[in-house]
């Protein structure tokens, strides 16, 4: 099975640096978000996508449905591939977020928050599910934790090593499952 995954295009809620994990908050792309999401429906076209598989929040929906111009699929919603919960962080600036867990970012949670494991164990149990299925070829859209997680979980990486690279938005990457 061939498993496409990409980040939501550039949005309001990454101009503006706040975290947000929690659907209906209302952040959508940008105009340049969504001529990213155009470049990628580009790339995709022709690699026969038989199901789109997506997050929960609105700017990695509008970025499925801009791809889907070109291919009239389901767009499968499913949380487990939202972005990562921030906890008391919601809605605040990224960098007061990232600061509370620099000293330890695989393991610190913020309160009412989950650890990058506890998103690892998400993602995991999706691609566990998705291989069950009868997919040739499948997209997923979701956000730059999760999109990190696939590629550490896909590539064999060490733990420590699944945040060193953060992908571009709509930088679509493909695996072989």
């Amino acid at each position: 099975m061939k498993l496409y995954v990409l980040r939501h295009g550039e949005s309001e809620k990454n101009k503006l640096n706040l975290v947000n994990y929690i659907p209906g908050a209302g952040y959508g792309l940008t105009e340049k978000g969504k001529r990213q999401a155009m470049d990628a429906r580009g790339n995709l076209v022709g690699k026969n996508l038989q199901v789109i598989f997506c997050s929960e929040l609105e700017r990695a929906q509008e970025t499925a449905q801009i791809i889907n111009e070109a291919f009239d699929l389901d767009i499968r919603l499913d949380p487990r591939l939202n972005e990562i919960n921030n906890g008391i962080f919601e809605g605040e600036k990224e960098e007061d977020y990232r600061s509370y867990i620099s000293n330890d970012r695989i393991h610190n949670t913020p309160p009412e928050g989950e650890t990058f494991r506890q998103l690892v164990d998400r993602i995991q149990l999706f691609i566990d599910n998705v291989k069950k299925e009868n997919y040739e070829s499948v997209l997923v859209v979701s956000h730059g934790a999760p999109v990190r997680m696939f590629v550490g979980i896909l590539r064999g990486l060490a733990l420590e090593n699944y945040l060193d690279h953060l992908p571009g938005y709509s930088e679509v990457l493909e695996f072989e499952l």
